[in-house]
């Protein structure tokens, strides 16, 4: 006489809990095969996202902390954008005379003193201000002067909490805005240029970087280290 013994319920779970893992292993080894780069940058994203959140915390409290600390400046920025299609004969450009950016409420005590007090009690909040005075954005023709569509001075001010904005202010004192009928046809083009663009098929690499965008505000990491993690893995 043959007995059968029906398994119990903690026994079924462990089985049916293995043979999920099983076939996700499976599906990740089948992915690896198929996208090894792009497997690689989802192990360390993942690490990174799901990190302890005492470590993150403490991270950012720290980050917080030399931010409110910290006071930057830059003079005469000039930034110009050729289009290939122009042969040089176009360009848009942008600059500013002053840049400066600073905390609300600018820490002048004892940095050191200042890590130790964030052990105990963490910074998880910032205001901060930015200032840009002298702000022109225009287009430049060849053997033509450059014409300004937009010139003002613009403050802005923001919070953040957990390196996250949670407000921003924008103000214009004064705002100067102007075009001609002859910029409207180059509006068009651009305009034209980008759409082309946006047909065209992307690399994985690309396709990565937009995805590290995507989930940049998941993270603390700054958002030039997820791009220059993009970069070293696609080599």
């Amino acid at each position: 006489m043959l007995a059968f013994d029906m398994p119990d319920e903690e026994v079924s779970a462990r089985r049916l809990h293995s043979s999920k893992f099983d076939y996700t292993d499976y599906l990740r080894k089948l992915l690896e095969v198929l996208d090894p780069e792009g497997c690689s940058l989802h192990h360390v994203l993942e690490s990174k996202v799901f990190a302890d959140p005492e470590r993150k915390d403490l991270t950012s409290s720290f980050l917080n902390l030399i931010m409110k600390s910290s006071h930057l400046e830059a003079h005469d920025i000039n930034m110009e954008i050729q289009f290939p299609i122009f042969n040089a004969e176009f360009m848009c450009f942008g600059e500013v005379k002053n840049f400066s950016a600073r905390s609300d409420n600018l820490d002048q005590k004892c940095l050191f003193r200042g890590f130790l007090t964030t052990i105990l009690i963490p910074v998880r909040e910032g205001s901060y201000m930015l200032n840009c005075t002298g702000l022109r954005v225009g287009f430049i023709g060849k053997n033509q002067p450059d014409r300004a569509l937009l010139s003002s001075d613009v403050h802005i001010f923001i919070t953040l909490r957990d390196l996250q904005l949670v407000d921003c202010t924008l103000c214009f004192p004064e705002l100067g805005f102007s075009f001609t009928p002859k910029d409207v046809s180059v509006f068009l083009v651009i305009h034209k240029l980008l759409s082309d663009k946006n047909n065209e098929a992307r690399s994985a690499r690309e396709l990565w970087r937009i995805a590290a965008n995507k989930i940049g505000h998941m993270t603390i990491i700054p958002m030039l280290s997820l791009q220059r993690l993009v970069g070293i893995i696609g080599q």
